[in-house]
């Protein structure tokens, strides 16, 4: 599943270093979280503080016996922060540095998102895609709807309004002079999402599907009643495992699919 990795650095999985390697370069009593700084006074780096990451670590039997704040930025970009990342944690006092997240910025700093472009998803994830796209919209083109608008996300929005930048909005909203969000943007209605996608169709008579993919389970009664007659796509909200081999215990959680006909 990793190999893309190991065409651009040397790599190996958790399973391996943990049975092959952990005894020699990471020994129960030299477990030590790292963070920039404290998440708050009584939780330090917080590791294994909440899901998923104390399952994470629990998975294999991982406990940390002390943190170490790093008070360093991760932009090694820098040659100064490079190097200060070299002198204080270098490899042979510091083998295993352990985080609690990816070493990265949050959001992602635009010189940096030319790296989306080496995702690749394993064969099982582009499997299923496939046979879903090849057997349930027979090959034809589609439009995609990812609506992000359950209540979570809701209360979210209500901190952003107003905002230059909220998350990852910016990689949408950067090139715009004097912008800033607006609840259309973060939180938009029902009316206008079915308005904006009738209007893409209208362009593209061609397209008869429409894949909806949110987290809110209320969402597609409202726009189902909303669009123009179309074949509608959608993810259940109800997730069956499907296990793709007894002998190798290897479990996929794949979407229970329904298609649904609007008349």
């Amino acid at each position: 599943m990793f190999e893309p990795v190991i065409e651009y650095h040397k790599a190996v999985t958790m399973e391996q270093f943990m049975s092959q390697l952990s005894h020699d370069y990471w020994p129960p009593n030299e477990r030590r979280g790292y963070c920039r700084a404290p998440t708050d006074s009584s939780s330090g780096c917080g590791l294994k503080k909440g899901s998923p990451f104390g399952p994470f670590w629990d998975e294999f039997g991982i406990d940390f016996i002390d943190d170490v704040y790093t008070g360093l930025s991760y932009d090694v970009h820098l040659s100064s922060v490079a190097d200060e990342w070299m002198n204080r944690f270098a490899a042979k006092d510091h083998p295993v540095i352990a985080l609690r997240g990816a070493p990265a910025r949050f959001p992602l700093l635009s010189h940096n998102r030319h790296l989306h472009k080496l995702l690749k998803w394993s064969a099982p994830i582009v499997s299923i895609a496939t046979d879903y796209t090849q057997v349930k919209l027979e090959g034809r083109s589609y439009v995609g709807l990812h609506l992000r608008i359950g209540s979570d996300w809701q209360r979210c929005c209500e901190h952003a309004i107003g905002e230059r930048s909220y998350m990852e909005s910016l990689q949408c909203l950067e090139a715009l002079q004097d912008h800033v969000i607006s609840p259309d943007i973060c939180y938009p209605t029902s009316s206008k999402i079915s308005n904006q996608t009738n209007q893409l169709l209208a362009l593209n008579p061609h397209i008869k599907d429409i894949y909806i993919a949110t987290d809110d389970v209320h969402a597609y009664a409202k726009l189902h009643l909303t669009f123009d007659p179309q074949y509608i796509y959608s993810i259940q909200r109800d997730l069956k495992w499907i296990c793709s081999s007894l002998l190798e215990l290897m479990c996929l959680l794949v979407p229970v699919y329904h298609h649904l006909r609007l008349l």
